[in-house]
């Protein structure tokens, strides 16, 4: 573990920013060739009815490429990168006798407990597919957060993948957003399939959202649930996250060693300073600036920076990580995820790297046919298949 991550947490005054990552508007939701099952081809059956109002300007959605190939993973230093930030606009006010922000290190977060309620099922939606369908809820900092969850028919207990989407204003999000094709692939093939909808969206209670890791928060307590729902196999488990959700993921995977798998797809920086300084030099400057009164900054708080960041705490990650990357991005940098991959390496986390030439930031075609039978056969051979001998 680096000093400089843990050295002068507590001499810190306070950590950064409200939220940042880039959004993605998700592909129509098409038709899905199942991979491989009998069941017909999957659509999105997400509910639309976003019910909060926005608070960020969305980032335009990429436009696809075609044509995707598997390559090994170069190790780059990223250069910043974007995104826009939800959350209501921080006010200055006078530094706190004690940080709040202190909450927020890697070891603050991994001190915590998680689990905070059961899981509940508020209700079944009408479905079409071969599978049910349920609006789930659970408790996380005292917080209501909803999801959806698709189910497999049959008793289970079923191996579970949850599905993180990325950044759009909760004035436009709806249930499945940026998740929905994913889920339904890992339904098909025998997963409970989970896509949180984090704190803030579908009506629920938000709050002050640095650097948006009250989400992961938001999904630790979710993994810490599972239990609770009988026909979830809490022993079993994979996430997945596509840009602001891969960068929940990170957190994911620095602090949950029970997951079994983590995949990031267009992820953000698992390096706060980064992406602060990506939104500062692309996004908003003046955001920035008045973010900076209240939470200062990576110049002005350099070691808590480090001390938020997974990536300075790769030494914790404990299982095998698979990444996925466009190199035609313009939404995050490709090199972001080329850099992460090759540091995992370095740390000897078990890693896959595959970048699609041409690919944008959100796939579609055969570059997102790829990534569902890539990421299918990496949760099969790891969660699925845990402690199998015959694989």
């Amino acid at each position: 573990m680096p000093d400089h991550a843990r050295c002068s947490i507590l001499a810190v005054a306070v950590l950064l920013l409200a939220a940042a990552l880039g959004g993605c508007q998700p592909p129509a939701p098409a038709q899905i060739a199942a991979i491989p099952t009998t069941a017909p081809a999957p659509t999105s059956t997400a509910d639309p009815s976003p019910t909060v109002a926005p608070t960020a300007a969305d980032l335009p959605a990429p436009s696809p490429t075609p044509g995707a190939s598997a390559t090994l993973p170069p190790t780059h230093t990223p250069s910043p990168e974007p995104t826009a930030t939800d959350g209501p606009t921080p006010t200055p006010s006078p530094t706190p006798t004690t940080p709040p922000l202190l909450a927020y290190t890697i070891e603050a977060l991994a001190a915590r407990q998680y689990g905070e309620s059961d899981l509940l099922v508020q209700q079944e939606l009408p479905s079409s597919l071969p599978f049910h369908q349920y609006v789930m809820e659970y408790r996380s900092d005292g917080m209501q957060v909803t999801g959806l969850a698709y189910v497999p028919f049959g008793e289970g207990p079923f191996p579970v993948v949850i599905v993180l989407h990325g950044y759009t204003s909760p004035a436009e999000y709806f249930r499945g957003f940026d998740a929905a094709l994913l889920a339904e692939t890992y339904a098909l093939n025998g997963y409970a399939a989970i896509m949180p909808d984090y704190r803030g969206y579908m009506g629920t209670a938000g709050g002050p959202n640095p650097m948006r890791i009250p989400y992961a928060i938001d999904v630790l307590n979710l993994i810490g649930s599972l239990g609770t729902l009988d026909v979830l196999d809490e022993t079993r488990v994979g996430v997945i996250g596509h840009s602001m959700g891969g960068g929940v993921a990170t957190y994911v995977m620095v602090l949950a060693p029970e997951v079994d798998a983590v995949v990031l797809y267009g992820s953000m920086s698992a390096d706060q300073a980064v992406n602060w300084a990506y939104i500062a030099e692309t996004w908003s400057r003046y955001w920035m600036d008045r973010t900076a009164q209240v939470y200062g900054s990576p110049e002005t708080h350099p070691e808590l920076y480090a001390a938020i960041s997974p990536v300075h705490y790769l030494d914790r990650v404990q299982m095998p990580v698979q990444i996925h990357h466009g190199d035609a991005d313009t939404v995050v940098p490709v090199e972001w995820s080329r850099d992460l991959a090759g540091r995992l390496q370095q740390a000897d986390v078990d890693v896959t790297y595959y970048e699609y030439p041409g690919a944008p930031h959100t796939f579609t075609g055969a570059e997102l046919q790829l990534l569902r039978e890539r990421t299918l056969s990496f949760f099969n051979q790891h969660v699925k298949r845990k402690n199998d001998p015959l694989f």
